[in-house]
């Protein structure tokens, strides 16, 4: 089953992939987290419409793609234990079965450039402001950190929402009790 870029929003047009939770070849069950996604309005966990195996990502973390897109495949339990049981040799499957993880992996980068997905971008904006995710905005209003003084850990250096709370978390340890 192809997992598509969800709309969130009436107005959302794209989204970003912040976060992956299975990898290709892991197992799933219908209803659990499958991937986060950060648009300009919302930040959401994503769950698996089916159970099965992640058997595709085509779309790599901190990538934006447009909602409808193909994100990745989820091959149903029963075809590829199916398929994997038509192998005569055991590690020949194996084999064929890590060459497809490979370039399941390695083939979205050839297509981020194309019109359907493209990178992040960098966390500076062409005005020179900070480009922060809304969730971003949200823990540093809360919390009076300056967004410039943060480290980015995110594609292209953006400032994730993990960052942000490590500087929470940082700031509560220093205080005096």
């Amino acid at each position: 089953m192809e997992i598509i870029m969800p709309q969130l929003g009436e107005t959302v047009v794209e989204g970003t992939v912040s976060k992956w939770y299975k990898k290709v070849g892991d197992s799933i069950r219908a209803d659990e987290t499958l991937f986060d996604v950060e648009t300009d309005k919302v930040n959401t966990e994503i769950p698996s419409p089916v159970a099965g195996v992640v058997s595709e990502i085509r779309i790599a973390e901190g990538v934006v793609a447009k909602v409808g897109v193909v994100l990745a495949v989820i091959a149903e339990a029963g075809a590829v234990s199916g398929a994997n049981a038509g192998s005569a040799n055991g590690s020949t499957s194996t084999e064929a079965a890590s060459e497809r993880r490979d370039t399941a992996i390695t083939a979205p980068a050839s297509n981020a450039a194309g019109a359907w997905a493209k990178p992040a971008g960098a966390s500076m904006k062409a005005d020179g402001a900070l480009r922060l995710a809304p969730v971003v905005r949200k823990l540093a209003a809360e919390y009076g950190i300056d967004p410039a003084q943060v480290t980015g850990s995110g594609r292209d250096g953006r400032i994730t929402r993990e960052d942000m709370l490590a500087v929470v978390q940082s700031r509560a340890a220093g205080a005096p009790s």
